[in-house]
């Protein structure tokens, strides 16, 4: 799994899970619900779900499990978090040369 936005693969593979997977997807889609904690264990307890489970819905985004998926998840929203962080300082700067 390259560069391609996490969000967008779990979206494309949501019409082919089962309803466990994509109340799983659904969880992953809405970043504001996500906890600290996304080991696999934190994860069940808190949809109510096995680790087996997350195994699957990772394994049909095409990940080799929910441990790569995690990791390229968490990437990206770390990504993003600096991107929108470097964007408020540059119209902060903007606004004071202004």
């Amino acid at each position: 799994m390259s560069q391609q936005n996490i969000l967008a693969i779990i979206e494309s593979h949501l019409d082919k899970m089962t309803d466990l997977e994509q109340r799983i997807g659904h969880y992953f889609l809405d970043p504001n619900s996500i906890q600290e904690d996304l080991s696999s264990l934190q994860v069940a307890q808190t949809l109510h779900i096995s680790q087996a489970a997350l195994t699957r819905f990772a394994k049909k985004c095409g990940f080799k499990g929910y441990r790569e998926f995690n990791f390229q998840y968490i990437h990206q929203l770390q990504d993003k978090s600096e991107q929108t962080e470097h964007l408020q300082n540059d119209l902060s700067r903007r606004v004071l040369r202004n």
